[in-house]
């Protein structure tokens, strides 16, 4: 039988087959996208900057995560002189949009739940251009602050079993590492979803 290596492999061959297809679709899908949401109609409606919010978070997980890991290979990370600063990108990459993705969309959640409780239509009466830049500079931070400790030595990153990329280490014991993962999931996860279902509960009962 063929021993699948890292390299010039068929396992290797239908992940970078995939991850193209992952990447064409994404890049299309989202400048396409941005073109509608760029449309005068839509400029002055309050979703439009979170929508494209979350295009941006796409793009560059497509433009700087994706194209990375298949550049490089990651399933030889043992090989790669550069792998500790590759790890550590794509594990901060891929979670930093994640995590900007989801405050993006516990923030439309809020928006919509407001504009509805107050007998407004939620995609009118768009903010400011400042109020707009402090609450998508906000995003950013919450996912940046989520996502850097792991590089300072709070927990660490690590190869995702398969090798093709990286994340948090969620396997280890350790109190530090343990509590790291408590403190992501918390932030980073359950409380965005209590906002969401919460802010659609509130809906519904409307």
């Amino acid at each position: 039988m063929e021993e699948l290596g890292p390299h010039g492999n068929r396992s290797y061959l239908l992940y970078g087959a995939t991850m193209f297809v992952i990447l064409t679709l994404g890049l299309i899908g989202n400048f396409l996208t941005l073109i509608v949401l760029f449309h005068p109609q839509h400029r002055t409606k309050s979703m439009t900057p979170l929508m494209v919010n979350l295009c941006v978070a796409d793009l560059l997980v497509c433009l700087f995560g994706y194209t990375v890991a298949v550049n490089y290979n990651t399933a030889d990370f043992a090989n790669t002189g550069s792998a500790p600063a590759l790890c550590y990108w794509l594990a901060f990459i891929n979670a930093a949009t994640g995590l900007a993705s989801i405050g993006t969309l516990a923030v439309m959640a809020i928006i919509t739940y407001l504009g509805i409780s107050r007998n407004e239509i939620a995609q009118q009466n768009r903010m400011t251009g400042k109020a707009e830049m402090l609450l998508l500079t906000g995003i950013w931070l919450y996912a940046i602050v989520l996502t850097i400790p792991p590089a300072m030595g709070w927990n660490k990153f690590i190869p995702i079993p398969s090798r093709v990329s990286c994340h948090p280490d969620w396997y280890s014991q350790d109190l530090s590492s343990r509590s790291y993962i408590i403190y992501l999931v918390t932030f980073g996860f359950f409380i965005p979803l209590v906002i969401i279902l919460g802010s659609y509960g509130g809906i519904y009962r409307y």
